[in-house]
């Protein structure tokens, strides 16, 4: 019983497909907008005693921070998610039993790595990541008010 296997290679289709670049423009993004929350609590710091500025920045660095991790974590989940799509559709369309991941093969002849036809196959996939984030610098997060924030997307 012969099997039909290949294999890819996850870190070079990310690298050089449409998806990596979509991912990165995404984080680009992203990081935009949390470089004018970082911006923004610059300006709101100003009227705040030296105490309070160490303390509302501490709590906004964090959740920057978070933020930042959150949307890389979930923008990566979204890309290999396409790329497995794709993948999952390249092994049914050539009749494949299996497509391992590159990483696991021990050895292998390289005609049965596929990642460049799989790269190939996604020059066409535009990913939708979903809304961009919002995000909300505290003012007075010392004081207890929740009220006054300023929400930035």
């Amino acid at each position: 019983m012969n099997k039909k296997i290949a294999y890819v290679n996850f870190a070079k289709i990310i690298t050089e497909s449409p998806v990596g670049v979509q991912e990165q423009e995404r984080l680009n993004k992203v990081k935009e907008i949390l470089v004018a929350a970082e911006l923004a609590a610059q300006q709101i710091y100003t009227s705040m005693s030296e105490e309070d500025i160490q303390r509302n920045r501490a709590v906004d660095i964090a959740n920057i921070n978070q933020s930042w991790q959150i949307e890389q974590q979930n923008a990566r989940s979204i890309s290999l998610k396409t790329i497995v799509d794709e993948v999952e559709n390249y092994r049914k369309d050539k009749n494949l039993d299996m497509i391992l991941n590159g990483e696991i093969v021990v050895s292998a002849e390289s005609k049965f790595d596929v990642s460049e036809e799989i790269i190939e196959r996604l020059k066409e996939v535009c990913i939708e990541y979903g809304e961009m984030p919002g995000f909300t610098v505290n003012q007075n997060l010392v004081e207890g008010k929740t009220n006054d924030v300023t929400s930035l997307s």
